[in-house]
């Protein structure tokens, strides 16, 4: 009987308690499984600063994400060849074409009926840059001196403001001023050397009066 009862004593002895081994490895894996749920104090130190942003936030921040791409416009588009006319009037030389400004919109809307494929930015861009080409020639006209080229100014300078792209600045600003100051001092010049002309022309047949009367003989 004795005998019997240690046998089955010794069986049943290790599925109560288990081998040593077996217990440590089970512990090992309980304890990895709780600290799996925290951070350790070198993580949280490392990014206790750092937040990552929704895409609305950076929307709002004015950037976007690095996933973000701009696809090129297509070359053979129509407003791919207005855009590059454009280029073409400011990047000209030796000065920017500026009376095909015009022109390039006028086609642009007979053809298609529509308002130019220019946003907000882009139009103003293009009446910077027609304002200071044109404020540009005339400085050039007036600094030289020449009527011819400061009447051409003016002229293109008028068209710029008043047609297509409608530049805002250039009828007020200092080289406009100035090369109207020109053109009526000119006109001044001009007016008074007619009238000294005139005068002249009149002075003559007076003196030629004057010296037949005194080539006359007297009669006594």
């Amino acid at each position: 009987f004795c005998l019997q009862a240690s046998s089955e004593l010794a069986t049943f002895v290790p599925l109560l308690f288990p081998p040593l081994p077996d217990m440590l490895c089970v512990a090992s894996a309980e304890s990895a499984k709780l600290e799996s749920g925290f951070q350790s104090k070198s993580d949280i130190n490392g990014r206790r600063c750092q937040r990552m942003l929704s895409y609305s936030a950076i929307g709002r921040s004015g950037a976007s994400p690095a996933v973000a791409t701009i696809a090129a416009e297509h070359g053979s588009s129509r407003e791919a060849v207005f855009k590059a006319q454009l280029r073409e009037v400011f990047e000209a030389e030796p000065e920017p074409c500026l009376d095909r400004l015009y022109p390039i919109w006028q086609a642009w809307v007979f053809l298609h009926c529509c308002e130019v494929p220019l946003d907000n930015r882009e139009l103003i861009r293009t009446q910077r840059q027609a304002a200071a080409a044109a404020r540009s020639k005339l400085r050039t006209a007036v600094r030289a001196g020449s009527v011819d080229l400061v009447h051409e100014a003016l002229r293109v300078a008028d068209a710029v403001a008043e047609l297509w792209p409608c530049a805002v600045g250039v009828k007020t600003s200092l080289e406009y001023t100035a090369a109207r100051n020109h053109k009526g001092n000119e006109q001044h010049s001009d007016d008074h050397m007619e009238a000294g002309k005139e005068s002249v022309q009149a002075e003559v047949p007076q003196k030629e009066e004057r010296n037949e009367e005194q080539s006359e003989p007297q009669e006594f």
